[in-house]
């Protein structure tokens, strides 16, 4: 068993925490030392620490991708307060003797097991998400850091201006290197028709977009699940601006979806798949403020009704729709709106 999954050895880690992998999260306990039976692959891992009050602290996360038999040997940094990779208090070989314990049993009734009845869920999630991805787009620090926790490394900051460079240094350090996603791109010399065309339809962003990937639309697709991932379990607002942008992309590209039949038959699936672990409240929140989700899936629908040729995915769009209504009782069967939406039907 060993040699078909990873471990991650965490040391020090307090006890009555909150420790996850990818969709999974519990309150930990004293003997807690770490996961073993670690498929194989890129996880998420995330952490929120309780103070002497009993408050638990904003959550951290980071990216680790385990190869088979491989252990990866990690420490709670008390002043830190952060997973630190071994090393920076340990020696090279007491690394070593670490993982040689592992591959021994030492720590195996310290090391809880992964849950296995969730990597469906997760695979699902980070189809396209690949080392590269992650290499690609994570920060310098190789930490996420929520917005709450960074909100609150900034107020420690404030008060004294040495401390405030540092606290700046910091925040730079855990910024992540997502694309960046330009409003609207027009031909060269566009005329009237042509700024009007290209300010609503999204095509020539997309082509850009893709052009900085080299073309691996994949790459712009395990953006997207990444930044949601970042939102969803690291809790941070940076990567749901970032998932949004990438969803209002794809859904007003007129003359792009019938050229990349392929990826934009991925995103219906890529987008479906996250559906059930969006919390029933988290849309009513959205249209409240501005419906994105509501107008960019409205013109996409409509798009993909235009292109007859691809009965994929418009079998697709359907499932999608359903899967809409029977979450948040979003109907876009029925006719639009005067504000260019569909109707929502509530309880």
């Amino acid at each position: 068993m060993l040699t078909q999954y990873g471990t991650l050895l965490v040391l020090d880690f307090p006890p009555n925490a909150e420790f996850g992998i990818d969709t999974a999260a519990w309150v930990v306990g004293e003997k807690f030392q770490g996961l073993k039976l670690i498929p194989p692959g890129v996880h998420f891992v995330f952490f929120s620490v309780g103070d002497k009050f009993g408050s638990m602290s904003p959550r951290t996360g980071f990216w680790i991708n385990i190869g088979a038999g491989e252990v990866i040997v990690r420490r709670w940094g008390t002043n830190e307060e952060q997973i630190l990779p071994v090393g920076v208090d340990y020696l090279d070989d007491e690394r070593e003797s670490f993982i040689a314990g592992v591959r021994r049993m030492e720590f195996d009734d310290r090391l809880g097991p992964y849950p296995v009845d969730q990597l469906s869920v997760w695979n699902r999630l980070t189809s396209f998400i690949s080392t590269h991805t992650v290499d690609r787009i994570q920060s310098v620090s190789q930490v996420v850091v929520s917005s709450a926790a960074a909100e609150d490394s900034q107020s420690r900051h404030s008060s004294n201006p040495s401390s405030k460079t540092l606290g700046n240094a910091a925040t730079q350090s855990h910024t992540l290197f997502f694309l960046t996603i330009p409003e609207r791109v027009l031909p060269p010399n566009p005329n009237a028709q042509q700024v009007t065309k290209y300010s609503m339809d999204k095509s020539l962003v997309l082509e850009k977009v893709l052009a900085e990937l080299k073309n691996e639309w994949s790459e712009l697709l395990g953006e997207m699940q990444f930044a949601f991932v970042c939102f969803m379990f690291g809790q941070l607002y940076e990567a749901f601006e970032q998932w949004k942008g990438i969803v209002i992309l794809m859904c007003f590209c007129e003359e792009a979806i019938l050229q990349y039949v392929d990826l934009f038959s991925n995103f219906i699936q890529s987008f479906s798949d996250t559906l059930p672990m969006i919390p029933d409240d988290f849309f009513v929140d959205i249209i409240s403020k501005d419906n994105f989700i509501v107008k960019a899936f409205s013109s996409f629908f409509e798009l993909v009704d235009g292109d007859i040729s691809s009965v994929s995915m418009v079998a697709k769009c359907e499932a999608l729709k359903s899967k809409l209504f029977a979450k948040f009782g979003v109907d876009f069967s029925m006719p639009i709106d005067d504000d260019d939406a569909p109707v929502i039907v509530s309880e």
